[in-house]
């Protein structure tokens, strides 16, 4: 039976809509099932720049270009704020597209300019359970909760996911379970407490409805 990695893996090469870590975007922080991984972020810059458009595209279920992110990064009046937002934003897109190398520098460039910036956090540890390394991706969402991220439901979801990919299941369902207190009946943490009880593996992803 495949593992949640190799599911989560496989989500993103047949779905690129929808993805089971919840993952979180901007500055305002809309929550956005991108495929990065469980719980994803972009981060919100509004407007016609460059680094809106990158949002944009971000925040969109299939958006894969580059292009308004890279415009953004090497534009010299991009603000401070806005780069950080957009090393965000490009992470998110690099995780879309399986490269997750970049993406966790584009994460980790946004972090050297504001390391308590959650969203930031959240999709790094996304980046590092793409690649199966559990141990780093459980520091950055521990650290996500103790960060500037308004969204605590979904970094303990996603720390409930790793502890299941750990096969460290009576941890995982305290992971759950503080989800839900933090958000009574997040469904995707009610979904996985389910299948915790009849001991099977996840079966699908939470919908951009069920995260928002």
């Amino acid at each position: 039976m495949a593992n949640v990695g190799d599911q989560l893996r496989a989500m993103i090469s047949t779905n690129r809509a929808r993805l089971s870590l919840v993952g979180v975007g901007s500055l305002l922080v809309p929550l956005v099932m991108t495929e990065a991984a469980w719980a994803q972020a972009s981060v919100t810059r509004l407007g016609k720049s460059d680094a809106g458009t990158c949002y944009q595209e971000a925040f969109s279920a299939n958006g894969e270009d580059l292009s308004a992110c890279n415009r953004a990064l090497k534009d010299r009046s991009t603000t401070a704020r806005d780069r950080r937002a957009t090393f965000v934003n490009r992470g998110i897109l690099m995780n879309r597209l399986g490269e997750y190398d970049r993406a966790i520098e584009d994460f980790t460039e946004a972090l050297d300019g504001d390391p308590e910036l959650g969203e930031a956090l959240l999709n790094r540890g996304n980046s590092l359970f793409l690649q199966k390394n559990f141990s780093s991706a459980m520091i950055d969402y521990e650290a996500a909760l103790n960060a500037s991220f308004n969204k605590p439901e979904v970094a303990w979801y996603n720390i409930g996911l790793t502890h299941r990919a750990l096969k460290d299941d009576d941890a995982a369902r305290i992971a759950f379970e503080k989800s839900l207190q933090e958000r009574p009946g997040f469904t995707p943490a009610v979904e996985q407490l389910r299948i915790l009880d009849i001991s099977g593996e996840p079966d699908r992803l939470p919908t951009d409805e069920e995260a928002a």
